[in-house]
This record gives C-alpha cells, structure tokens and sequence, in this order.
C-alpha cells in the first residue's frame, strides 16, 4: 500500500545527529494515524554514521563518484520513495515533542489547490544562543513574508511536496550547489499554493552559523539568490559541510 508520508534525508558523515533524528521523526509519525516510510540518502559517509541508521526503512547508499550535490541526494531519496507527501530535510532536524505535528501536517494538504508547505526553522533550545534564537524569528519572518510576496523561500529543514507535484516539476535542480530549496518552490508555487504554517515548526542545529558566523551565512544566502535570481546558476561550486 502506497503509503502517506515519505520522510527523505540526505546523509554524509552525520553519526552525531541521525540516530536522534530518526528517533525524533519516528516517534512523531507512530503518534499520528498515517502511514510512512523513512528514507535515507548516505552520500559516502566515511565515519559510523550508517550505524545509527537502524530506525529507517530504507537506506541508499551512494559511492563516492556518484555524489554530487544535496539536490541530487534529495532526488535519490524522492525516487526510492512511495508516499503520496515528500517531507524533505536534514540529517540533525527534531519533531518537537507532544505535538500533532503530522496531524496538523497533512491537514493543510486537505486543500486540492496546496502544492507545498513549510513552516518555522527553530535552533535547538538545548544547544543555542541568544544570537541564534533572534536571528532565526527573523530569518522565519522573512521567508513568511515572502511567500506573501511570491517570492516563495525555503529552508531544506522543513519542505514537504506532493509526490505529483515534485515528479511533474522534474525534482531539484541537480545543477545548484546552494538554494534548490529556494528553487523547487519557485516553480512549485506554479502548480499550486506554497503554504508557510507559521503554527508548526522543526528544530535543528544552528552548527552552521556557529562555525561560519551570522553575517557571513547571511552573506553567502545573499549572495546565491541573486546569482539564481539573475543568472540562473550557483554562485558556489561546492557547499562547504559543517560538522
């Protein structure tokens, strides 16, 4: 049976964070009555990371030769995948606990016309800062504030795609380094509406901010939608990992 939910995750050396992950979206999915599937891209890990994977139903491993970009791993994961949503994210995304996360998910999809969703981005409160917390009220200020605007931003944490809609759309975009999470509901907000639910959110590490700093992640966000935006290409030819 064509489940409901697929949960994809792109993986490289990420052994700190993907066992709790899983744990976390699990957890969530068996409160809620859907049925769902958890799918993991490991994109050549070379630490134990493949070790703590045990909570997921499928796991694609990918040789080093074959990796290229996130989107390609998020488009491997899509096409091993079965459900009729696509929730897309990261290795180190919680389910915040004793919500009805998935209830109030899937709900928004009720409505024919939504053709995708996201909601608020939210530091781990066990492992952030006062700078992190304040930038991330603004950073979810201003994708909700596009999406009223039609610009449409998204954050890989939080990108949920009907499955036709993702397949008609041809996935991501294999050619960006960064911002083909920007990109699909660019042309996902074609096909229908992009709902940004400012009631639910995920949480996630603010590692990246930590180690390259607030003006310089910004800087570099900046810096690739104007080169989408104008030339439709990546600015950056690689996407520096942060463990």
């Amino acid at each position: 049976m064509q489940p409901d939910i697929s949960i994809v995750i792109p993986m490289r050396n990420e052994s700190s964070y993907i066992g709790d992950t899983l744990a976390s979206f699990r957890a969530a999915l068996e409160k809620s009555p859907f049925s769902y599937e958890i799918v993991v891209v490991d994109g050549a890990s070379t630490d134990d990371s493949l070790d703590y994977c045990g909570l997921a139903d499928k796991v694609i491993i990918e040789r080093e030769e074959e990796r290229s970009s996130i989107a390609r791993a998020r488009n491997v994961g899509a096409n091993n995948s079965a459900g009729h949503l696509l929730f897309h994210t990261d290795a180190d995304v919680r389910i915040p606990v004793g919500e009805d996360f998935f209830q109030h998910l899937v709900k928004i999809f009720g409505d024919p016309a939504v053709a995708a969703a996201t909601g608020r981005i939210v530091p781990y409160p066990w492992d952030s800062r006062l700078i992190d917390r304040f930038w991330h009220i603004v950073g979810n200020s201003v994708i909700r504030r596009s999406h009223k605007a039609g610009i449409h931003f998204g954050r890989g944490e939080f990108q949920v795609v009907r499955a036709d809609v993702f397949s008609s759309l041809g996935g991501y975009n294999q050619k960006i380094t960064v911002g083909e999470d920007w990109d699909l509901f660019r042309r996902a907000a074609r096909e229908g509406q992009i709902c940004y639910a400012s009631d639910l959110f995920v949480y996630h590490s603010p590692r990246r901010f930590a180690a390259s700093g607030y003006s310089g992640t910004m800087l570099t966000y900046g810096r690739e939608f104007f080169s989408l935006l104008i030339f439709r290409r990546s600015y950056l030819k690689e996407w520096k990992v942060v463990r």
